[in-house]
């Protein structure tokens, strides 16, 4: 059975609102939108995934979202499409910056999948180029 319409309205506005947060730089306004248990994980073969899936707020911080303000310079996510169908969001973006210690460039279409229940995001999945993430990072 699926949600009710106004639920799925409110959990893709809910997602809108991290990637607006995120754009703004306000990682506590991220944060405060993840449940404490919110599992966040990535494909194996990134290099982003050591140690994935990451639990709760925090380890999200520690493990992705410093890596990404200090390895990267001017990485940004930007939507271009939400797709809303009961406690699920999926987000098309491109995802573009520059890896520092390499000098190399990135601009990839990824999607990302969120679950939302009861005004809180409790589980994220990015399907994302891995190949351009690794050769950014001078690892291939």
């Amino acid at each position: 059975m699926s949600a009710p319409s106004d639920v799925v309205a409110a959990n893709k506005d809910f997602v809108k609102g991290i990637y607006q947060a995120f754009g703004r730089g306000d990682a506590a306004g991220v944060l405060a939108c993840f449940d404490q248990e919110i599992l966040w994980a990535y494909p194996d073969n990134v290099f982003y995934a050591e140690g994935s899936p990451f639990k709760g707020p925090n380890e999200v911080f520690n493990k992705i979202f410093l890596r990404l303000a200090t390895e990267w310079e001017e990485f940004k996510i930007e939507p271009v499409e939400y797709i809303a169908e009961g406690d699920r969001v999926v987000v098309l973006a491109r995802e573009t910056g520059t890896f520092r210690e390499t000098g190399v460039p990135i601009e990839v279409d990824t999607a990302h999948i969120w679950t939302v229940r009861e005004g809180r995001a409790i589980e994220f999945f990015a399907l994302t180029d891995t190949l351009a993430f690794s050769r950014a990072a001078g690892l291939v």
